[in-house]
């Protein structure tokens, strides 16, 4: 008795299934269709929002938000569509959505101080660890960059927040220091006034923060020497090359001639035997 009670059992709720799917069957293929539409157009129309947005001059973060915004807009209107074609009451979903926004905007005021935030954006050249590089996307989980040799490194936000981390695009000016190094005996103003004058020749070098040239070090057979300026982001990593060079160019047509970084050794002779007695 009681196994033929649970196989009418059975049986009642299979038939209210399939009833349930011959009635809201098309609905429920229709709303997947319509959302596999949707999230192509969304991707698309999304790219195009973000390029537009980024031309007006909107930061690149900035439109990534406004793009998510529209995403979450898209998805959630055609969710309250199908539940509604369901059979679902189309206001007490409104509510129950609306309800849900307000407690997660909430949640995220009061928590946002306390949650970890990369302390960098898309496109910023960062130092996170060994590895150098443009941020290419930044996602919950990991960070993407594009080294300067044109690897693509992917690195756990975890070890960005708790490795070694430097932000070169934070300043839009950065400070280029070039070393060189001359002979005991070379006039040290004549060689400072020829540096100045090589960097003076660069319109790359920004004149109103006083380029330098110091003298850093002292060693048994050279004297170190440090060229210091400033430039605009953009240029602090290629301007080293040609400003090296044109130290070495001006210094080379003045006669003044460079000195080497080496290491001396100095060998002692053998200590004599001892002698009896000693």
């Amino acid at each position: 008795m009681a196994r033929a009670e649970l196989l009418n059992q059975i049986y009642d709720n299979m038939e209210a299934i399939n009833q349930w799917g011959a009635s809201h069957g098309p609905v429920l293929f229709r709303s997947i269709l319509a959302l596999v539409v949707v999230v192509l157009l969304a991707k698309v129309v999304g790219r195009l929002l973000k390029a537009l947005l980024i031309h007006l001059g909107l930061d690149e973060r900035r439109a990534i938000k406004v793009v998510t915004i529209m995403h979450g807009v898209l998805f959630a209107a055609l969710l309250l569509v199908t539940l509604h074609l369901l059979g679902f009451e189309t206001m007490l979903l409104i509510r129950m959505v609306s309800i849900l926004a307000l407690l997660a905007l909430m949640a995220y005021l009061l928590f946002k101080p306390y949650l970890p935030q990369v302390p960098f954006k898309v496109g910023d050249i960062i130092q996170a660890g060994n590895q150098l590089g443009t941020v290419l996307a930044i996602s919950f989980l990991h960070t993407r960059l594009k080294t300067l040799d044109g690897k693509i490194v992917i690195i756990p936000n975890h070890k960005v927040l708790n490795d070694l981390l430097v932000n070169y695009s934070a300043n839009p000016y950065r400070r280029v220091d070039i070393e060189f190094f001359i002979r005991y005996g070379e006039d040290l103003d004549r060689v400072r006034a020829l540096v100045l004058e090589a960097m003076a020749g660069d319109e790359r070098v920004l004149q109103k923060y006083n380029p330098r040239v110091v003298v850093r070090g002292i060693r048994p057979s050279y004297i170190e020497m440090q060229a210091r300026f400033w430039v605009e982001r953009k240029h602090s990593l290629v301007i080293r090359w040609a400003i090296r060079e044109a130290i070495i160019k001006q210094l080379a047509r003045s006669g003044v001639v460079m000195a080497a970084e080496r290491q001396e050794y100095i060998q002692y002779p053998a200590p004599s035997p001892p002698q009896a007695g000693d």
